[in-house]
């Protein structure tokens, strides 16, 4: 095996899933743009493919994904589409009124909605689907030095594209609160950087799970699901972003707490197979309605997934390459040596 296998899968896996499974990006549009598919992989996947390399050369565990993955949604929207600091970006891409949320010209019910879509599904779901696939990687790199600067160039060539090309309100100061999202990113990327050694096992009470697979799915479920809802109609049920802003950082940190100290360091794959299957469970609940509105083909992405959690949850070991068949010298001097023509 090679790591352009996981490597490959890594980019193909987070250029589509979460754009298609959330609906951002519905199934007749990539097929009839193709070469927006190469955008996402520039944005998503190599988003992903350079957060496993920070993990992987930092010798990080899952807990620096957090800062990471954030940092990575604060490139997207903050940066980017400018989702997370231009009111007008806000109500174009996600329907939400444009002062709904705004203090200090940051859009804050979609800088921590969307920004923990990022963290939990663009970035997480998607390295803990290769790491469970390939376990023999885990803290090994999958790019080689000289690819990882052109893994850097394409991220940053896509975000800088979608910067100056991305309309924006003329009339909003964006200055102020892009310096303030870049700070932030920055800050993020350091926390993970500097993170203690072994301090995500410091903050486990055990090193085998504490609770069963199934727990970790409905989990998995219940956060993703209620993510998902809350943030496509809690501006419209809900007259105070405060609320959605506590919401979403309060369930994320119920959730963060119960991986911390349920999950476990050893024996825990069994854990982090159903925490996917609740996270793919709850994309299937949202998909059909999708599929029901409009969006043709989404189902078949669901379907993907589940049959991947399925695959993961049948095959412990991950996968195994076939060995090169062996040639047994002495087996063929035997046939032929009983062979009719001797």
């Amino acid at each position: 095996m090679t790591r352009y296998f996981p490597l490959t899968l890594l980019l193909v896996f987070a250029a589509t899933f979460p754009e298609v499974l959330s609906g951002s990006t519905p199934v007749p549009i990539l097929v009839t743009h193709p070469e927006g598919f190469l955008l996402l992989l520039g944005l998503y996947g190599c988003g992903a493919v350079l957060t496993w390399e920070a993990l992987a050369r930092w010798g990080k565990g899952w807990l620096a994904v957090l800062p990471l993955g954030f940092a990575y949604g604060i490139a997207e929207e903050g940066l980017g589409t400018k989702t997370f600091t231009d009111p007008h970006q806000q109500f174009v891409i996600t329907g939400i009124p444009g002062a709904y949320g705004s203090w200090g010209g940051v859009e804050w019910v979609t800088l921590t909605g969307i920004g923990l879509f990022h963290t939990a599904v663009s970035i997480g779901l998607m390295l803990l689907l290769v790491a469970l696939i390939f376990p023999d990687l885990k803290g090994r790199s999958i790019v080689s030095n000289r690819g990882l600067p052109l893994v850097g160039i394409a991220f940053a060539a896509v975000v800088t594209l979608m910067f100056f090309t991305t309309d924006t309100d003329p009339i909003a100061p964006l200055g102020v609160p892009l310096v303030f999202v870049s700070t932030l990113a920055i800050a993020l990327i350091f926390a993970a950087w500097r993170l203690p050694d072994g301090f995500l096992s410091s903050l486990m009470r055990s090193p085998r799970p504490t609770a069963r697979p199934r727990t970790f799915c409905l989990v998995g479920f219940g956060w993703l699901l209620s993510l998902l809802v809350v943030y496509q109609l809690g501006s419209h049920l809900v007259p105070w972003a405060g609320i959605l802003v506590l919401f979403f950082l309060g369930a994320a940190a119920v959730v963060i707490y119960f991986l911390l100290t349920r999950t476990g360091w050893r024996e825990n794959r069994p854990q982090q197979v159903a925490f996917a299957g609740g996270f793919a469970a709850a994309f299937l609940a949202w998909d059909v309605l999708l599929e029901v509105i409009g969006d043709v083909g989404v189902l078949a992405f669901t379907a993907l997934l589940l049959a991947l959690v399925v695959w993961l949850w049948r095959n412990p070991g991950g996968y195994v390459p076939r060995a090169p068949a062996v040639h047994d010298g002495s087996a063929r001097d035997e046939r032929d040596a009983q062979s009719p023509a001797r």
